[in-house]
């Protein structure tokens, strides 16, 4: 119990020291909103994709996969469960109009790209990257069709897109998939390079996140308790909720599968909601404040969540 516990903070420490350098950097000019861009750039199109492909295609068995999909019902269980706390939270702070879109988008999708993935590798390794893996498919399809929908003003029609929808990180996901079902291996020097972008993610991922938490934390127009409700409801009840099924269904799943979603959960806010909220005129400043405060929060929750799921009799 102690072990993992401070196995736990050891990771968070690493993980913020990250996020700490990347805010430093902007604050003192090393960092740029243009530098940010590329390095975000270059984490989605790049490092993400290879560490996801990896973890993909290194299932442990094609068995496994093929009977995994019950994970895709909890996935969607997962979203779902999300989005009601979003509505939850946004009747009790009294939210209206285009704040009250954004917050439903920044309760309702969390930040498994920057800080979930690495997370849940650090913490679970190739098993708990399958939900991982599941998950992020079912939420990248929610993302961007419901979660479009809802950052357009109200009255207009969401544009669909094929190419925001088949982004890297999903086409690496099937892709490694694919290669576990038919058992297959990934060539050389293919694997070992593939394997090498991916081992980068989480540095590139966590000095992102610090950088733009650094340039959010200089606009003060959307200052609210919106923000507080989401770490409430989104990051401590919701994963309370979803261990208390896993105690009841622990018979069906595995611990550490029960863990990676509960994980998933509690993560902080996605960091692409902002930038969407923007392209469609919405309160982007609110969405960036959003992702600020559930991220230094979850310097405090993940540790305990994580060293909560360590007790649990799994």
């Amino acid at each position: 119990m102690g072990a993992a516990f401070f196995s736990v903070l050891e990771q968070t420490g690493s993980f913020l020291l990250l996020i700490g350098i990347g805010a430093a950097g902007a604050r003192w000019g090393v960092l740029k909103q243009e530098a940010l861009s590329a390095l975000s750039a270059f984490a989605m199109n790049y490092s993400l994709p290879c560490l996801v492909f990896s973890s993909a295609a290194g299932a442990p068995a094609r068995e496994r996969l093929l009977s995994a999909w019950p994970l895709v019902v909890v996935s969607l269980g997962v979203s779902g469960l999300m989005f009601g706390f979003g509505l939850l939270s946004a009747t009790l702070c009294r939210l209206s109009g285009s704040r009250k879109r954004v917050h439903l988008c920044v309760s309702a999708f969390g930040n498994w790209g920057m800080i979930g993935i690495p997370l849940i590798s650090a913490l679970y390794g190739a098993e708990g990257m399958l939900p991982m893996t599941i998950f992020l498919i079912c939420d990248q399809l929610l993302l961007w069709t419901l979660g479009v929908r809802l950052c357009c003003p109200a009255g207009t029609k969401a544009p669909f897109s094929w190419k925001r929808l088949l982004n890297p990180v999903l086409l690496a996901a099937l892709t490694g998939i694919g290669f576990a079902l038919l058992g297959v291996s990934p060539p050389e020097p293919f694997a070992s390079t593939v394997m090498g972008l991916g081992a980068g993610a989480k540095h590139l991922s966590l000095i992102f996140v610090g950088g733009t938490l650094a340039f959010a934390a200089k606009d003060r127009r959307a200052r609210s308790a919106g923000p507080f409700c989401i770490v409430l409801f989104k990051m401590l009840l919701c994963p309370l909720l979803l261990l208390c099924c896993a105690l009841r269904l622990a018979g069906w799943t595995d611990g550490r599968t029960a863990s990676a979603f509960a994980v998933i959960a509690g993560l902080p806010s996605m960091c692409t909601i902002p930038m969407i909220a923007k392209v469609h005129g919405l309160d982007d400043a609110y969405a960036s404040f959003a992702a600020l405060v559930t991220t230094l929060c979850a310097a405090v929750t993940l540790p305990a969540l994580v060293w909560l799921l360590s007790l649990l009799p799994f």
